[in-house]
């Protein structure tokens, strides 16, 4: 497996190398310290599997810069690190990310999160989807008590799990339903707020009110 590491952060970068090397049997390790580093080993390299980035690295442009990797290599998978502030988890999503880290996780999480990544599944960091869920929570509500949008309970129930990029799978064992009726509610949702799949739906309910 070829994973590249975007940082100028060398010190964490130096703490994040053995664990990133865990993620499978494998693996090459590509470091650069700026957006321009890592297109240029983007281009030269052939394939790479997975590109954790920092959102704070020179020339990252908040989301633009991932973007812009992701149109050099499609198939890698982008992970967004924070070594500070925050990022707009459904934006984030609907940008390409496939994981977003933080400073909070310890080197074993940091192995399983790349390792899930890996396997398929979006990884996010828990206290920023808790805090996330809480907000679109609550502009939900506001929205809805304004006749803005006319969600059902049930829809509005599902809606802040969606924004905060959990799968169907979790969203049904979170609310002790089955997944085709998360597959419902969303199709509802999907129409009053005008999307046409999940992440646009993401985007939208994070914009609304």
């Amino acid at each position: 497996m070829r994973i590249l590491v975007g940082s100028n952060k060398r010190l964490l970068v130096d703490g994040m190398r053995p664990y990133i090397r865990r993620v499978a049997a494998a693996v090459t390790l590509l470091e650069a310290g700026t957006l321009d580093e890592a297109l240029t080993l983007a281009e030269g390299v052939g394939e790479i599997d997975m590109a954790v980035l920092s959102l704070g690295m020179p020339g990252m442009n908040g989301l633009a810069g991932m973007i812009s990797f992701a149109k050099i290599q499609p198939r890698a998978k982008p992970v967004l690190c924070l070594f500070s502030g925050t990022v707009d988890l459904a934006q984030a999503l609907a940008a390409g990310a496939q994981g977003v880290i933080t400073t909070s996780v310890s080197g074993e999480g940091l192995t399983c999160a790349l390792r899930l990544v890996a396997a398929g599944v979006v990884y996010l960091p828990s206290e920023l989807m808790a805090f996330q869920q809480q907000e679109v929570a609550v502009e939900q509500t506001t929205a809805h008590a304004s006749g803005d949008l006319s969600l059902s309970p049930s829809e509005r129930e599902v809606a802040p799990l969606l924004a905060s990029g959990l799968s169907n799978k979790v969203i049904a064992v979170q609310l002790g339903i089955e997944e085709a009726a998360v597959k419902a509610r969303l199709r509802g949702l999907y129409r009053k707020v005008g999307a046409c799949n999940r992440a646009q739906a993401a985007v939208a309910l994070r914009r609304w009110g």
